[in-house]
């Protein structure tokens, strides 16, 4: 019965020491570090391939009727998901076209 309650209390005192490997002691750390990134301007992730740029070309080029859309997805490098997502059959901006923009 005594050896049951000695791993228990090891792993009680080294969460009081502050373990380098526990995962709260590690969660605590990259939240840390996340934030020091956040105040030096970083924010991290992959970039986005749709670009102001690119959104500006592929309005104008949706606006006419004779612009195959393959063709244009593949002048941008993005696919049609991500042309459809910002910018209408139209040419017309969609919310995430709108977002885009605003932040640039």
């Amino acid at each position: 019965m005594l050896a049951a309650i000695i791993p228990v209390a090891r792993s009680t005192s080294s969460r009081m020491i502050g373990c380098p490997f526990c995962g709260r002691c590690a969660q605590d750390r990259q939240t840390a570090v996340l934030r020091s990134a956040r105040a030096r301007g970083r924010k991290g992730g992959r970039p986005f391939k749709m670009t102001a740029a690119k959104l500006r070309l592929a309005m104008a080029a949706m606006g006419q009727q004779e612009t195959k859309i393959g063709e244009l997805c593949k002048e941008l490098s993005i696919t049609r998901q991500t042309l459809y997502r910002h910018v209408s059959p139209k040419g017309e901006l969609r919310p995430d076209g709108l977002k885009l923009l605003s932040h640039s």
